[in-house]
């Protein structure tokens, strides 16, 4: 239903920003005025039929118009408003996959440190490996026990 001061589509009745204006200019006075009972243009004659369904007809139009243009409004503002949301989003997203990328690099980095390191561990061990097993060859224990 639109607000029935303004025709609006965008708030209720009780929120229609043209009342604060009328009150502004009444006021909490007593508007009536007894001299305005006879006024022709004040009187609560019946109106002509013809002239009402005009009256109802163009008001419904003018809403419809009212409506689309209120609609079409909101929708653009809100698809103004998710764009720059997803712009943000992306702006984020890219930010968490840098640091994400930053990070494995220095994880990968340390890893394959690590790995060289052990290598180097374990080329080392088999080559102690191997110097003991000449010196504990049944040749060297010969010699070992020939020359005292």
């Amino acid at each position: 239903m639109p607000c029935a001061i303004c025709l609006s589509y965008e708030h209720l009745v009780e929120e229609c920003p043209t009342i604060p204006t009328v009150r502004e200019m009444f006021g909490d006075c007593n508007t009536y005025n007894s001299n305005w009972r006879n006024h022709p243009n004040l009187s609560w004659k019946p109106q002509p039929p013809q002239y009402q369904q005009h009256v109802q007809a163009l008001p419904q139009a003018s809403s419809l118009e009212q409506a689309m243009v209120n609609l079409t409004k909101v929708v653009g503002d809100f698809v103004g408003a998710q764009k720059s949301i997803n712009a943000q989003l992306s702006q984020r997203i890219d930010s968490v996959e840098s640091s994400l990328n930053k990070k494995m690099d220095g994880i990968q980095n340390d890893l394959s440190q690590k790995i060289d390191n052990l290598q180097y561990s374990i080329s080392r061990f088999a080559n102690l490996n191997k110097v003991q097993e000449k010196e504990n060859s049944p040749l060297n224990l010969i010699k070992f026990h020939e020359y005292p």
